[in-house]
């Protein structure tokens, strides 16, 4: 309660199963119903993850409603660092100011387009360093100093122009494109040039809430300390030190004591984990004291008896073995405790379609899919995305009821309807809605060609008005994003409808409803299952362990964590990875895991190397 009504900068460190998300969300609420957060100022809430924001937002808007909740904005680093961008874009100095029509350059695009930028710019390849090293250490020198650019050496030149290639584009097939680093590098810039800016921000924002503190980055750091340094808006982080597994994406580690120093910010700690069962929780009480952390006294609900959890250590002879009894044991789940596919998940370190190729063909046999994760979940959290599938869940069963108050919902806010004064455009456009999805039906029956599929996608797009959808959606206003997201449904549906031959079932199964996600740990954060199956708890997926021990005991962490009722890891003696010829698997440099796990004694041990001979 202390922490709900706190109304001074405040670090809260958070464990997981806390309750950090619920914390904020009554936090904020608080704020907004007792005018704390006076009228009409705002509440900006912060995550890494598009799904976090929006799970926030909808709890704000569940105890709240609708008319409240309006005043809280929750977006991730990302999001709003480029709304500040795209909103104040001539504010910029006009030598670091990107073409209004930039693109965002995203994963291997964004590699592809730093080196051909850096390569236009007369950078010369260090023959040494792999092409990824290479690509690593140009993104560095891309992002690595806060704007204006030291230009006083031949480095700093190129470094200045390759950001000028990437900023304008300047050649025919060279279209400008940033990567969100760098929006966040030009966004500081932005409010440190521009003061004013940064004062409506600390008007528009009373208090600003920011979730997983720990991974912030450097850039995102600076971009904050720009925003609300010295101001009059609140800030509550919230993280937990132990769940620090960015540090290879520029995590700054010391941000817990950069903001209780440079805010004057106040600890606060949550010792409660409402998601795991006790048992669970024994072996994260010894990874607390692993990683010397002094606060491990964690309860655990109530709602959990003494003796649940269940945790188990699986051995085997090799990864075919392996493959065989995790899809034996995950069909007896699903059927003996009535467990929904979306109930478990199978977490690797890396490389989820190596790791899982084998268990994905060992399901089948059962008839249940599971997929690698990576490919869908942030694609899927693509607001286009969402509003196309709730759509076509609503034309094609007219039971969902959800995609119905979710489509109206943003259309009556699209059109600017208002629900008190536009009583007689609300209920034609009602009727409007229900004609063109009974249309949308008739149409999805006569496919039969990926061809007649793009077109009843685009049927759609232009009920909903392109002009529409990028005024409400500002992300898809530059470059061909927009239609990379919508050409890359139309794959998707067409690949699943080819295997499922039903539309519907097309629909639930791109949704995942119906499939065992695969993911790595850094994938899985903030999720929570009824079962966790580690995959390949072994020297070969902790590779390089000896030189981030810290960092890697967090992934083994956060691993364990996930799970609310039962953890299951797994070793294989002999597994294949990646292209390397060596197989023999080993659990050495990562010994001290398994000492925890054995410390607990709590963790049962089933060795399918000796059921094998």
């Amino acid at each position: 309660m202390k922490a709900v009504i706190e109304n001074k900068n405040t670090l809260i460190i958070a464990g997981p199963g806390a309750g950090k998300t619920e914390l904020l969300a009554q936090k904020a609420c608080y704020l907004l119903e007792t005018n704390t957060c006076p009228y009409p100022k705002k509440i900006l809430a912060i995550s890494f993850k598009r799904d976090a924001a929006e799970n926030l937002a909808e709890r704000v808007e569940r105890r709240s409603g609708k008319e409240i909740s309006k005043r809280f904005v929750s977006k991730t680093y990302d999001s709003f660092a480029k709304q500040l961008l795209d909103n104040f874009l001539y504010g910029l100095p006009e030598k670091y100011r990107p073409d209004a029509d930039y693109m965002i350059a995203i994963q291997n695009r964004q590699q592809n387009d730093i080196r051909q930028a850096f390569n236009l710019a007369g950078a010369v390849s260090i023959l040494e360093l792999s092409n990824t090293e290479y690509n690593n250490l140009l993104n560095e020198r891309l992002i690595e100093q806060r704007l204006p650019l030291n230009e006083e050496n031949q480095s700093g030149l190129i470094v200045k122009k390759a950001w000028d290639i990437l900023l304008r584009g300047q050649t025919p097939d060279f279209s400008p494109a940033l990567s969100f680093q760098m929006i966040s590098r030009l966004a500081e810039y932005l409010i440190r040039s521009n003061p004013l800016i940064q004062k409506a921000l600390t008007q528009t924002y009373s208090h600003v809430f920011l979730d997983e503190f720990q991974d912030t980055t450097d850039i995102q750091y600076d971009l904050l300390r720009a925003c609300f340094h010295k101001s009059s808006s609140i800030i509550t982080a919230v993280g937990d030190n132990k769940q620090r597994i960015m540090l290879w994406a520029r995590a700054k580690k010391d941000v817990f004591e950069a903001f209780k120093e440079n805010f004057s910010a106040r600890e606060q700690r949550l010792i409660m984990n409402h998601r795991s069962a006790p048992r669970l929780v024994e072996i994260q009480k010894l990874v607390y004291s692993y990683l010397n952390d002094e606060e491990h006294d964690v309860k655990t609900s109530k709602k959990w008896g003494e003796t649940d959890g269940l945790s188990e250590l699986w051995l085997f002879p090799d990864a075919e073995r392996e493959a065989e009894v995790v899809a034996e044991k995950i069909n007896s789940f699903l059927v003996a405790e009535n467990l929904k596919p979306r109930d478990i998940c199978i977490l690797v370190k890396q490389l989820p379609d190596t790791y899982g190729k084998m268990i994905i063909n060992s399901l089948k046999e059962y008839g249940i899919t599971a997929r690698n994760e990576a490919v869908y979940q942030d694609f899927l959290k693509e607001d286009i995305v969402k509003l196309i599938l709730n759509i076509a869940s609503c034309a094609l069963d007219k039971e969902d009821t959800e995609s119905w108050i979710y489509l109206l919902d943003i259309l009556k806010i699209m059109r600017g309807y208002n629900s008190s004064r536009d009583f007689e455009k609300l209920n034609l456009l009602i009727r409007e809605t229900k004609e063109f999805l009974k249309d949308i039906y008739r149409s999805f029956q006569d496919i039969n060609s990926k061809a007649m599929l793009t077109a009843v996608i685009w049927k759609v797009i232009n009920f909903l008005n392109m002009s529409y959808i990028k005024g409400f959606y500002p992300q898809y206003k530059q470059g061909h994003f927009l239609d990379e997201l919508i050409n890359k449904l139309i794959d998707f549906i067409w690949n699943e409808y080819n295997l499922s031959n039903e539309w519907i079932t097309s629909i639930e199964n791109l949704k995942g409803v119906n499939s065992i996600p695969i993911m790595t740990i850094h994938k899985s954060k903030g999720l929570e299952y009824d079962t966790v199956i580690f995959i390949g708890l072994e020297d070969g997926a902790f590779w390089n362990y000896i030189k981030q021990r810290e960092e890697d005991t967090c992934s083994f962490f956060v691993a364990l964590s996930r799970a609310k009722r039962r953890i299951v890891f797994t070793f294989s003696q002999d597994r294949k990875v990646s292209s390397s010829r060596y197989t023999m698997q080993k659990r050495e440099s990562i010994k001290s895991f398994y000492e925890i796990l054995s410390r607990s004694k709590v963790v049962k041990e089933i060795d399918f190397v000796k059921d094998s001979k």
